[in-house]
């Protein structure tokens, strides 16, 4: 009897637990939470270089979509995300980061490094027209390139060079064509073709516009003004312009004709500099190239050492 009892017991206890599984697995199937796989974020590469100007492409070989790109720097570059591809454009030289990231907050960076593979000028072919023995200046101005400019002339007697910054500074010395070579710290160069012409004219093109264009009283010679007590007088046959100081310091030009415009012959030019004299009656080149019949505006000059020396004066009639 007891032994009938117990097996009936056993009977029990395992239809229980078979109906117990059976309930859970029933309930918990509309709780069950779906994970999906997740994926790392690999690109293609994580160091790159890029031309400024050029756009370069780094594909997203693997990820979990809804991707995003961004530049740290958008003044050095700029990305643009299509599908699966980031296309980075380099807009100057520099180095900064792309910031790459997918849905499931995975994060990776590209280190980009931009440079120029030309040294980009204001102008190639430079051109002095410049006064016989006198040096001209000019500036040449670096648009693009990556820095630490160093520059030189195969012949510095025709024309030298120097660099501040992004200035490439030539001075024309001497009539000539010479080639300058600038090299970046990249070692990327150009190379800057100077012609340099001598003139024995005074004032010409714009800077004798400019000269008529300007009615002020003045005394000009040599690279200077004089403030001194003008001179407008008579001696025998000549009119004399110029200027004064006690006696001490004095520049007169002479010249025969009356003072209409063109040139005038027998011209002579005088400087004492504290009785020192240092051109006494020098024969000149001298034109009248303007007289509203109020002021007079003249040039002259003369070579010596093969130098040209010049000047130019506006005075009362």
């Amino acid at each position: 009897m007891k032994t009938k009892y117990k097996n009936l017991l056993w009977i029990l206890a395992i239809s229980l637990i078979t109906l117990g599984f059976s309930s859970c697995s029933s309930d918990d199937d509309d709780d069950v939470l779906i994970v999906e796989e997740s994926s790392n974020l690999t690109l293609a590469e994580t160091d790159v270089r890029v031309v400024v100007g050029v756009t370069t492409t780094v594909d997203i070989i693997e990820g979990n979509g809804d991707y995003t790109a961004f530049s740290l720097n958008e003044d050095i570059a700029t990305v643009e995300l299509v599908d699966n591809k980031i296309n980075i454009n380099a807009l100057t030289n520099g180095r900064t980061a792309i910031v790459v990231s997918d849905k499931n907050n995975n994060y990776k960076s590209i280190a980009m490094v931009s440079f120029y593979e030309e040294i980009i000028l204001t102008e190639q072919n430079v051109e002095f027209k410049m006064r016989v023995g006198n040096n001209g200046t000019k500036k040449v101005t670096v648009l693009g390139g990556n820095g630490g400019y160093m520059a030189t002339s195969e012949d510095p007697n025709i024309a030298s060079v120097s660099v501040d910054k992004n200035e490439i500074i030539i001075v024309g010395k001497k009539e000539g064509t010479v080639n300058i070579t600038i090299v970046d710290q990249l070692d990327v160069e150009t190379i800057i073709t100077v012609t340099v012409i001598t003139t024995t004219k005074a004032y010409e093109g714009e800077e004798l516009e400019e000269l008529l264009n300007d009615s002020s009283e003045r005394f000009f010679f040599d690279g200077s003004y004089s403030s001194n007590t003008p001179i407008n007088t008579v001696e025998g046959e000549y009119s004399v312009y110029g200027w004064d100081y006690f006696g001490y310091s004095y520049q007169k030009v002479y010249f025969k004709g009356d003072k209409s415009v063109g040139k005038k012959t027998e011209a002579l030019f005088t400087f004492n500099d504290w009785w020192t004299p240092i051109y006494d009656r020098e024969p000149i080149e001298f034109e009248i190239v303007k007289n509203d019949g109020t002021l007079i505006w003249a040039i002259f000059s003369f070579i010596k050492d093969e130098k040209l020396f010049y000047g130019h004066f506006v005075r009362p009639v």
